[in-house]
C-alpha cells in the first residue's frame, strides 16, 4: 500500500501562528499554510470528487491544486471571516473536515453555525496545544482515510493503515 501523508491546510492571518503551528502536529502530516483565505480557495478550487484516486489525493508540489483532508481556519481575519471561508470551502470540498479556530468565546457564532447548518465539523478555542489538537486530528485523519480511500477496500486493508497511526 502506498504511504500517503495526510494533508492539512491551516488558514490564519497571523504569520507567527502559522510559523509555529507545525510544531503542534503529529508525525507524517503535510501542512500547507495560508495567511489569506482567498489564496487558499484558489488552490482548492479544482479538488476532485469523492471518487478521487489515492494518487490524486496527495499534494503534488507541481500542481496548482491542493487536496486537503482537513482545513483549520481562524475566525477573525481581515480578508474574510473564517465562517465565510469555511462555507466556501465546504461548497468545493464535500469530504474535507472543517475546523473553526477562534480566540474569542462567541456563543452567537456557535449558535449560528449550528442553526444555519454551516457544517463546521469542530470548534477549537485558542490557545491550541498538542494535547487538544493531536487526538482531534488523528480522529479526522482516520475518518477521512476510511471514507475516501477505503470505502470500497477490505477491513483488513484499513486496519493495516490504521496500525501505522
Amino acid at each position: 500500500m502506498t504511504d500517503i501523508a495526510p494533508v492539512i491546510v491551516y488558514v490564519d492571518d497571523e504569520q507567527r501562528i502559522l510559523d509555529t503551528f507545525e510544531t503542534l502536529l503529529p508525525r507524517n502530516i503535510h501542512l500547507v499554510t495560508f495567511n489569506d483565505p482567498n489564496e487558499c480557495l484558489k488552490k482548492i478550487s479544482n479538488h476532485p470528487s469523492f471518487t478521487t484516486t489515492i494518487e490524486k489525493a496527495i499534494t503534488d508540489s507541481n500542481s496548482s491544486t491542493i487536496y486537503p483532508w482537513i482545513i483549520i481556519s481562524d475566525q477573525k481575519m481581515p480578508q474574510m471571516e473564517g465562517l465565510d471561508f469555511l462555507q466556501k470551502a465546504r461548497q468545493i470540498l464535500n469530504d474535507t473536515y472543517l475546523i473553526m479556530l477562534t480566540g474569542y468565546s462567541n456563543e452567537d457564532l456557535t449558535i449560528k453555525c449550528i442553526n444555519d447548518k454551516h457544517h463546521i465539523d469542530y470548534f477549537l478555542k485558542k490557545p491550541i496545544t498538542k494535547e487538544n489538537l493531536t487526538p482531534l486530528l488523528t480522529k479526522f485523519i482516520h475518518e477521512y482515510q476510511k471514507k475516501v480511500f477505503f470505502h470500497s477496500s477490505s477491513d483488513t486493508t484499513y486496519k493495516a493503515w490504521e496500525a501505522k497511526w
